[in-house]
């Protein structure tokens, strides 16, 4: 069972950024409760924090799991997702199942249970093309996939449940993160870990096009301490 004081359920807990969000989590003294169906997520990420981590491993749909897992936490992290725009396109209907019926069982599991606030690992995928680059936290979302509508349809459902419900919640638009940990062979891999993997291995780095593609990136280490901060700052719920 996850240790006395403040308990925490991150959904996703044991993918590329949820494991080391929990181990942080742990090392500031929180109480860690993980939810992940290892479809991408792997248990021995969190081999550190093992004994100081309650798993279950159960699909974010399953109600009854989903309650066992939100049962006394305060604080949600939600970042399980079925995060590829490609496989959303070719599976519209599983997509939308996970990415925005299990955020919405994720809140109102947090609303059942009296959770304080949930935060919700948005992307940058709703900005779209945008109004130009680099993209503005102000520029107007343009969602172009399955995937970006869902996400951008899940952070109006936090806004409106901490409008009707009173719980707070904030969404992150995260960029494309990369560090430690994270499988470059993974269809889910930013160009930063397949260009260093090809690399070590004496492959040569493969460029789409005439290379002029730009990317914005975020080291996980800094996505981590923004969510530990979004657990506790005053005045931002409700807000992306």
């Amino acid at each position: 069972m996850a240790p006395p004081g403040r308990l925490a359920l991150v959904t996703g807990g044991a993918g590329f950024i949820g494991a080391r969000l929990s181990q942080a989590l742990v090392e500031s003294g929180w109480g860690v409760r993980v939810l992940d169906d290892e479809s991408t997520g792997r248990a021995e990420r969190l081999h550190a924090v093992a004994d100081r981590v309650e798993w279950l491993r159960a699909d974010l749909c399953d109600e009854r799991a989903l309650d066992r897992a939100a049962a006394g936490a305060q604080c949600v992290f939600h970042l399980a997702a079925i995060a590829s725009v490609p496989r959303s396109v070719a599976e519209p209907l599983e997509t939308q199942r996970v990415n925005l019926q299990g955020s919405l069982r994720v809140l109102e599991a947090a609303r059942r249970h009296g959770a304080r606030r949930v935060v919700f690992a948005s992307s940058s995928a709703v900005y779209g093309e945008g109004s130009g680059r680099p993209s503005r936290e102000e520029d107007a979302p343009e969602p172009l996939s399955p995937y970006a509508l869902q996400k951008l349809s899940a952070e109006h459902y936090l806004r409106l449940y901490d409008r009707l419900h009173g719980i707070e919640t904030v969404s992150l638009r995260l960029f494309n993160v990369y560090g430690p940990g994270q499988d470059p062979r993974s269809g889910y891999a930013a160009v930063i870990p397949s260009f260093l993997d090809a690399g070590l291995r004496g492959r040569p780095l493969r460029v789409h096009g005439r290379g002029e593609q730009t990317r914005d990136f975020v080291y996980v280490g800094d996505v981590v301490q923004a969510l530990q901060i979004a657990a506790d700052a005053p005045g931002i719920s409700g807000r992306c």
